[in-house]
């Protein structure tokens, strides 16, 4: 059994790093119902669940929507733009699964990030620079967690990966 389950359950870590064994934010009802979700999957003796950090890729367009309909104009995203951005390429994802379902990842839970450390306002320049758009991007100061994933469990198990970029 393999299921992929998010990084948004991690608490907050003040821009610190978040492994498999970090506080949850299980005061939020959304989040002890993810919990949950989880406890159930990994009661399965045979079950492997990889908590994703954000996805990235073509098929994930939303931010790069945003940054079209801005066109130039100031961009206001929620939180610190500043705050670290973990993430992980759709195609990677893809591959972990079919690694995890041949049994490679091993059983339990594994944080599934690129080892690449970026800033939500990194990947936003990143964006706009790929679609040739000047960017001029803010922060709304709502309270966002601030974390990065530490995914060297996962990666510790696939030496030499040529991790995908955003």
């Amino acid at each position: 059994l393999v299921a992929t389950a998010t990084t948004a359950v991690y608490a907050d870590r003040d821009g610190g790093a978040a492994d498999e064994s970090a506080a949850v934010a299980d005061d939020d009802p959304a989040v002890a119902g993810l919990l949950a979700i989880e406890r159930a999957l990994l009661a399965h003796p045979d079950a492997l669940v990889l908590r994703v950090a954000a996805l990235v890729g073509p098929g994930r367009q939303h931010a790069a929507e945003r940054i079209r309909t801005a066109a130039g104009a100031p961009l206001t995203i929620a939180g610190d733009p500043g705050r670290p951005f973990s993430y992980l390429h759709e195609d990677d994802a893809a591959d972990l699964c079919a690694l995890a379902l041949a049994g490679d990842l091993g059983r339990g839970l594994l944080n599934a990030a690129a080892p690449t450390l970026l800033t939500v306002a990194g990947y936003y320049r990143l964006l706009a620079q790929r679609l040739g758009l000047a960017l001029d991007l803010r922060g709304d100061d709502t309270p966002t967690p601030r974390r990065v994933i530490d995914a060297r469990q996962l990666q510790a198990l696939l030496p030499g990966r040529a991790w995908r970029s955003p």
